[in-house]
């Protein structure tokens, strides 16, 4: 079987491709460990959502349906600092704020912490 070429593509400037390509291939190089689990935001900025190890990149998917009919669903990388997207809305502030040593830092977006609402995480790092 001849392995073919697999191109990642975000929105995002063609700079921040090549760093989110690296990044994707040290992930896959190095057998970086992956950390799931859920939290009920709080709506309070700058919460600690502890991961157990330093995050490269992120999913949060919220439990219950946005007014758009959909769960919605925020990724977010580390490149030079966090870059948070939801698809169909695109880069979106006061999310992941930062990758710390063992989570990640998140603001007020109700994308990932609206108060009273569950939410899901994957994390890789």
């Amino acid at each position: 079987m001849i392995d073919k070429p697999v191109i990642f593509k975000p929105p995002w400037s063609d700079a921040d491709t090549v760093q989110a390509e690296l990044l994707l291939s040290d992930i896959a190089r190095n057998a970086l460990m992956s950390r799931s689990g859920t939290y009920i935001g709080d709506g309070l900025d700058n919460r600690e959502l502890l991961v157990g190890t330093k995050p490269k990149m992120i999913y949060i998917q919220r439990s219950v349906e946005v007014a758009s009919g959909t769960k919605g669903g925020l990724f977010a990388i580390s490149i030079a600092e966090a870059v948070s997207y939801v698809p169909g809305v695109g880069i979106v502030s006061d999310a992941v704020k930062s990758f710390d040593a063992d989570g990640v830092t998140i603001g007020t977006n109700v994308n990932i912490n609206e108060s009273g609402t569950e939410y899901a995480f994957f994390a890789i790092g």
